[in-house]
């Protein structure tokens, strides 16, 4: 089975901003330490826009997504940003053949950090 890769954009508000830095990356670091099926959780900035954020996430599959979706701390960070958020983009993707090789592999990559 080939690994789901999530890759979720937000556009908040400009008084939330370090407020959802906190929040996001809380829920980062809890889907990697929690969920068995998260592989990545990186957290991304547009560095000429500090408001918008990209996260990249990685399961191994659907149904590794899913359960995402119904842990607590996703739904404590959902409820957290509820109304704070300008734009919202959800876009689940798959690897090419050639390029996800490395990922089929397993392992989690142990990072949550914001980069910048």
């Amino acid at each position: 089975m080939r690994p789901l890769v999530v890759l979720v954009e937000f556009l908040v508000k400009a008084s939330f901003r370090e407020r959802f830095r906190e929040f996001v990356a809380v829920n980062a670091k809890a889907s990697l330490e929690r969920e068995r099926g998260c592989r990545r959780f990186d957290v991304l900035i547009e560095p000429d826009e500090p408001r918008k954020f990209v996260l990249f996430e990685i399961y191994d599959d659907a149904a590794a997504f899913d359960e995402h979706l119904r842990s607590s701390h996703y739904k404590s960070f959902a409820k957290a940003i509820a109304n704070e958020i300008e734009h919202r983009s959800i876009h689940r993707l798959t690897f090419s053949d050639e390029m996800g090789a490395s990922v089929q592999a397993g392992g989690k990559t142990p990072t949550a950090e914001i980069s910048t």
